[in-house]
């Protein structure tokens, strides 16, 4: 069912045919409708998948290249990559699979494809490669694309352990050099992978020998870091730099299985210049398992870098020295991000420690995160108030944060966070607990007699905290708070009177917390210009209203749904959706909860 309304009604109705309708039934509704293409126009083929080999791609790619501009090709082959050079001359992001089937493509064809695609609006490229097959710098004519802003890099061995090619790090790293206007880089797959060397290998002769698996550079000597080239060549890095290397000494059966790089390979890999550092602003690691040395080389290339986001970092050991050295090697971050990195915080600092760390932190967030300790908000308020006093009234930047993950009591943190980071003018607050997360329920079951049950009446009902984040705060979520009984609602009346929230994301099992303790007029009247985001984890209906007058979203794929509502019609968009998802119990309990609902 494709949802539309009156006003954009074609363009849904385009989208949903794009992500729902495969190319032969778009060229069906073609043959039907005689007059579909002045409706749709070239707005229709903006946005191509290719997921499968056919004998019609070329054919369809020479007749449609023109009006591409967002495509995707699972499926490569020389004449595809010949066919995209001649026709798509308009593509803006560009996704290719290299695997076994790219085997026979050329760094020349590579070359003429950036070099004619990426000279007029190619800005962001996304390549998930197979290095079984496909040698790293058959990429290096990502440098023609003088539009790229943006790579998302994501090699693989499709190849079994005992199998797999080892390409050294600078082989994927030399890449970004010949990129020297990119802004953001996604590393994934095997570009920082934490390799664990054997100890003793046989070389082809059958004789063993050692491997020396990391080569360390020691305190005071020479920030340089040893190059894989034959000739000794050097790069540039820093003190706290390290890599992981292999030596020539490989095991035969790799030998014997992994494609040999040819001599135009190898001449490309020594030929390409070597630059101090690169212009990144935006770095998004997620390998899995991370090498924090080599993570430590990439960032101290990065001067530049402020935003850097972690993720599925498993096997990772960021200790407080991590830490430290971050902020030597990228003073200028704004923007740290955390996400589903159980082993990371294991050894995070203190919140306080990273603000002074890094000054010119905006925002800071921890999703999914498994906490040692609940995060200590008491004190990062007193570390911000004396950092304002010292710098004689001037606040810190910090913007936005979000703690979320495996904590023991999420509705102290919320009232923490409320009620002490005056000192800075925090816009945006997620809180969050997620009680999946493994290192929380051990340390639940090791301390579970030390847990005490919190008592929230008294100072809710007296306030004798002021909540004083309230004052610039305009984004509140607390949808995966755990709220203990009776305090929801003590808490929603002074979190209606916020001067400036006009976004609040709640769960709807919190929402029927409020069934006994109905909404005054007064409260119900000021979150009237809300947005609001109610979570409903459960509802998987399809109803939709007998008016014809909007349909509802097919939630087959997502249980969590958060719906929009803009300040104008927040009541009345609240009220639409729910006739369409709720029963006739769901609906009553909405009724008694907010009194104006019937209006």
């Amino acid at each position: 069912m494709l949802m539309a309304d009156r006003v954009l009604a074609i363009e849904e109705l385009q989208h949903q045919i794009r992500v729902y309708l495969t190319l032969k039934d778009v060229k069906t509704c073609t043959l039907v409708s005689q007059q579909w293409n002045r409706y749709w126009g070239r707005s229709l083929w903006s946005q191509i998948r290719l997921q499968q080999h056919h004998y019609t791609n070329l054919s369809f790619l020479s007749r449609q290249g023109p009006n591409i501009q967002r495509l995707s090709c699972e499926f490569v082959t020389p004449s595809i990559i010949q066919s995209i050079t001649q026709s798509c001359l308009t593509l803006r992001s560009l996704y290719l699979h290299l695997d076994k089937h790219s085997v026979n493509i050329s760094s020349e064809a590579l070359e003429k494809l950036f070099l004619g695609v990426g000279s007029v609006r190619l800005t962001r490229v996304h390549i998930r490669l197979d290095v079984q097959f496909v040698h790293p710098m058959r990429l290096q004519g990502l440098g023609k694309a003088k539009e790229l802003k943006e790579l998302y890099l994501d090699p693989y061995c499709s190849a079994s352990s005992s199998e797999a090619v080892g390409y050294e790090r600078e082989e994927y790293s030399r890449l970004l050099h010949v990129c020297a206007g990119l802004e953001s880089f996604i590393c994934g797959g095997v570009f920082l992978e934490l390799r664990r060397p054997k100890s003793v290998q046989k070389s082809r002769n059958g004789e063993r020998v050692k491997d020396e698996g990391l080569l360390r550079v020691k305190k005071g000597s020479s920030s340089s870091l040893v190059s894989s080239s034959p000739k000794g060549d050097r790069c540039p890095g820093g003190q706290f730099t390290a890599l992981s290397r292999r030596l020539s000494s490989s095991s035969q059966s790799s030998l014997d299985f992994a494609p040999t790089p040819s001599k135009a390979d190898l001449a490309l890999s020594q030929s390409i210049p070597r630059f101090e550092g690169y212009s990144l602003r935006r770095l998004n690691v997620q390998s899995s398992p991370l090498d924090v040395p080599a993570f430590h080389q990439l960032v101290g290339l990065c001067p530049l870098l402020e935003e850097l986001t972690i993720s599925r970092a498993q096997g990772a050991s960021f200790t407080s020295k991590t830490w430290t050295i971050l902020s030597r090697l990228c003073p200028r971050l704004r923007m740290i991000r955390l996400e589903n990195d159980e082993l990371v915080t294991q050894h995070l600092p203190d919140l306080g420690d990273i603000l002074l760390k890094f000054p010119m932190l905006e925002s800071l967030e921890l999703i999914d995160c498994g906490f040692e300790q609940d995060p200590d908000l008491v004190a990062l308020g007193a570390r911000l108030r004396e950092l304002k006093a010292e710098q004689d009234g001037k606040a810190h930047p910090l913007k936005r944060l979000a703690l979320t993950g495996a904590m023991g009591h999420s509705t102290r943190i919320l009232a923490d966070a409320l009620t002490n980071l005056e000192a800075v003018s925090l816009q945006s607050l997620t809180v969050g607990k997620t009680s999946s997360l493994t290192l929380f329920q051990q340390r639940q079951q090791r301390d579970m007699s030390a847990i005490q049950v919190l008592d929230w009446e008294e100072p809710l009902v007296n306030l004798t905290v002021p909540w004083t984040c309230f004052e610039t705060l305009s984004l509140l979520d607390f949808t995966k708070v755990d709220f203990p009984p009776k305090t929801l609602d003590k808490i929603f009346p002074f979190v209606a009177r916020s001067r400036n929230l006009y976004s609040l994301g709640i769960a709807w099992t919190q929402l029927l917390s409020l069934y006994k303790h109905p909404i005054d007029p007064l409260t119900n009247q000021l979150i009237s210009g809300w947005t609001l985001g109610i979570e409903l984890p459960y509802l998987q209906k399809t109803n939709f209203d007998k008016s014809n007058q909007q349909q509802q979203q097919n939630r087959s794929t997502n249980n969590n749904t958060h719906l929009p509502y803009n300040r104008e019609f927040a009541l009345q968009e609240l009220q639409d959706h729910v006739c369409l998802c709720l029963d006739d119990k769901e609906l009553k309990i909405c009724s008694l909860v907010f009194k104006d609902w019937n209006r």
